[in-house]
């Protein structure tokens, strides 16, 4: 089955990453995984690991840091000593 995905041109190195995915991911059907990866893979012109990895590389942003330049003015903890307190309404 991945001699087919050698003759279409993909790397050694694609389609033992994609192994490795399907394992990480914990797929039921890993063979169908695997084709799944290499497939869409071949058919966007990836065919080398770096050129899949820079496609498929995380973003988002999740962990990156915001440095703002000044404080935005709105400090609700400034007065929260001398605010009133709310509390629930009873009935």
């Amino acid at each position: 089955m991945l001699a087919r995905y050698r003759e279409k041109g993909l790397e050694e190195g694609l389609i033992l990453e994609a192994i490795r995915q399907a394992a990480a991911h914990g797929a039921r059907s890993p063979l169908a995984y695997i084709g799944r990866i290499l497939d869409q893979a071949a058919a966007s012109g990836q065919l080398t690991l770096a050129a899949w990895q820079a496609a498929h590389r995380g973003g988002g942003g999740g962990g990156k840091r915001v440095d703002r330049p000044s404080p935005s003015g709105n400090d609700f903890l400034a007065d929260a000593a001398a605010r009133p307190r709310r509390h629930k309404r009873k009935g």
